[in-house]
């Protein structure tokens, strides 16, 4: 489905009823907008397993402006603070009122970043593998921890080079098997993905985002009830980094998970964790 939010038109998919019959009479449930990670990836990587989360609330998977099925627009607004006021007016255009905003890697900056711009928005936040903030030479450090020498110099070169074919085919051939203690399972998932690579690039590329953004102050205020699920072995989004995020909320606000021997992708190989504290947190909000 597509919905309009001004100058472009975004693609969703809609699992589970806003409503429930309890007691002979309708209820509202709560809603849940997923935000999936890239960037330049589709919503479709994080299914099956997030569906289940219809079993408590309607979950309504977006595909953000200049990925998956959306709309691109100008890629001048490919930018965080424009992906978090794309989700508020996404929110707006359906009429979802207080939603939970679920964000994993990427989706998580988003989230992070539509809590400081939109703080009446959300609810709650789930975030899994992200930070408010992010440091390229501590992600190349975590590279090389994890992954050896190899592993940082394309880690480097991505990043100093995020359209250049070589740079990139180092880094899915040294880097992205990291992501997961399952790297055949990540590779089916991907190979069924819409990836949408200029977008991915302008978000990488020498000052862009990546490495740039930080949100911490304005979460330093934020009173946003907040789940934030870690793989202990993640590289990209160091462990360090998301512990000075959970940190850095008023005190508390967050619930902070370490799940030590995982890496990035909690969805696909560490779900069976993850679900029971997102399905309780959930149902612990007001």
């Amino acid at each position: 489905m597509r919905i309009s939010i001004g100058d472009l038109s975004l693609w969703f998919d809609v699992v589970g009823s806003s409503l429930e019959l309890k007691d002979g009479q309708f209820v509202d449930r709560p809603t849940i907008v997923i935000l999936h990670g890239g960037p330049g990836l589709d919503h479709t990587y994080l299914k099956p397993e997030v569906n289940e989360l219809a079993d408590h609330a309607q979950v309504v998977f977006l595909d953000q402006r200049g990925q998956g099925r959306s709309d691109a627009g100008d890629p001048n607004d490919w930018t965080l603070d424009q992906w978090a006021d794309d989700v508020a007016a996404f929110c707006r255009a359906l009429g979802v009122e207080r939603p939970v905003l679920l964000g994993h890697s990427f989706g998580g900056f988003v989230a992070f970043a539509t809590a400081a711009r939109h703080p009446e928005l959300a609810s709650g936040l789930v975030i899994l593998s992200a930070a408010a903030y992010t440091d390229r030479e501590l992600s190349i450090a975590r590279f090389a921890e994890i992954g050896g020498s190899d592993a940082a110099a394309a880690a480097r070169g991505l990043f100093t080079r995020p359209d250049d074919e070589t740079a990139l085919a180092a880094f899915l051939q040294r880097c992205l098997p990291l992501y997961a203690t399952e790297p055949a399972e990540l590779m089916a998932r991907l190979g069924r993905t819409i990836i949408r690579s200029e977008t991915q690039t302008h978000f990488f590329k020498p000052g862009g985002e990546f490495g740039r953004f930080d949100y911490r102050q304005a979460l330093a205020t934020c009173h946003v009830p907040t789940l934030m699920l870690h793989g202990g072995r993640d590289p990209i989004i160091p462990p360090a980094t998301a512990e000075a995020t959970a940190a850095g909320f008023p005190a508390g606000v967050v619930r902070f998970v370490m799940i030590d021997d995982a890496s990035h992708d909690l969805v696909a190989e560490r779900w069976a964790d993850s679900y029971p504290e997102i399905r309780d947190f959930i149902a612990g909000l007001k």
